[in-house]
């Protein structure tokens, strides 16, 4: 498993916070020497960035969360609230409306619970079923249609806050 290393910013008015790291590609020939510019994933940085302040998860659920982030959350993705389960385990929730979806990462179990606008169970994934990415990053990409189109100011809000 791949974790990411936060690195800690701060800010000209002294405010400090963890935040993920940009993430950069990887030229295609080994000719090309050249750096490619960086790719900034803001829904990943946010992600991985409130890892640092989760507290009662343990180091394992967490590894493992940081992983299954970084594979499934795109750019255009809605923001996710991380927490602890209260059991050791870490905890990705997105809700909107009636919609929501649940990503929890156990000591000895995994779970994907995806529920559409009109509150219909549309994934319920366990364990093994999770190695499917796809039909993970499906579901989001459905969630955030729908934030999208209930409210397309959301991410204009949600950076006017400053978070």
């Amino acid at each position: 498993m791949t974790s990411v290393a936060l690195e800690r910013v701060t800010y000209g008015t002294g405010f400090t916070r963890a935040r993920a790291p940009r993430i950069y590609q990887r030229p295609r020939r080994a000719a090309n020497l050249v750096q490619e510019p960086a790719i900034n994933n803001s829904s990943l940085s946010h992600a991985l960035g409130q890892l640092a302040h989760v507290h009662g998860a343990s180091k394992q659920s967490m590894d493992q969360l940081s992983t299954l982030l970084t594979q499934i959350v795109e750019d255009r993705t809605a923001y996710a609230t991380l927490s602890s389960d209260g059991n050791g385990g870490a905890l990705a929730q997105w809700r909107a409306g009636r919609s929501y979806i649940a990503l929890e990462i156990g000591l000895s179990e995994r779970s994907f619970v995806y529920s559409d606008a009109s509150g219909t169970l549309r994934e319920n994934l366990a364990n093994d079923d999770l190695d499917d990415l796809t039909r993970l990053r499906s579901a989001l990409r459905a969630f955030t249609d729908f934030l999208d189109s209930a409210n397309p100011r959301w991410r204009a809000q949600r950076e006017s806050r400053g978070r």
